[in-house]
């Protein structure tokens, strides 16, 4: 099994080729290239047995992301999924019925309680990203987003780290991303960039 994502960067296309194989994750391939390339040839391979296995996953630009944090006092899952629409009416800038939302659930047994990790976006702002990549002639099979493809990574590579501040640097913007477990409790989008490093750097020597 093989995975494609794809992340835009201002004006260049960061690719990564993910591979699965008896349960064990490898990463195969990383590439930055420029958005005048073909992006399609980067997930089609001349092993037919892998294009048909090959799932591509785009990345959400993380200022389109809003991250919230509830707490249930209760733990039957589908009791807390009826609560959620009532939740989210105070905690979303834009009206529910405008979002499309993702959730995360961690319940805690010793005191019979849920953390719930909420993530949102508009419906439009997903549109306008899945139409992107289709103008690019890339039909997503799924959308992730940056805190979550780092939390995944810290995970998979770093299986003991407890908890942690994980921080992503782009070409455009940076994310930061505090994450407790299994949990991303944090994250935010700044103005830093590598080019901010490289100024620094210049003006102390």
């Amino acid at each position: 099994m093989f995975w494609t994502g794809l992340q835009k960067e201002g004006s260049a296309i960061k690719w990564a080729k993910i591979r699965k194989k008896k349960g064990a994750i490898s990463i195969e391939q990383l590439k930055t290239l420029p958005l005048t390339n073909d992006v399609k040839q980067l997930y089609f391979t001349k092993d037919k047995r892998e294009e048909t296995s090959i799932t591509v996953i785009s990345g959400l630009e993380t200022p389109h992301l809003l991250l919230r944090e509830l707490h249930f006092k209760i733990q039957e899952k589908k009791k807390i999924i009826q609560l959620i629409p009532f939740q989210i009416e105070t905690e979303l800038p834009y009206p529910p019925e405008e979002s499309i939302v993702a959730l995360q659930l961690f319940p805690k047994k010793e005191t019979k309680e849920t953390n719930v990790s909420l993530f949102a976006a508009k419906a439009s702002s997903l549109q306008e990203h899945i139409d992107s990549w289709s103008d690019l002639g890339v039909e997503s099979d799924e959308v992730s987003c940056i805190p979550v493809a780092l939390a995944r990574f810290t995970r998979q590579f770093l299986p003991n780290l407890q908890k942690g501040l994980l921080l992503h640097i782009g070409s455009n913007t940076s994310t930061a991303v505090f994450l407790v477990g299994d949990r991303i409790v944090f994250s935010h989008v700044f103005p830093l960039t590598l080019d901010t490093f490289s100024t620094l750097e210049k003006e102390q020597m």
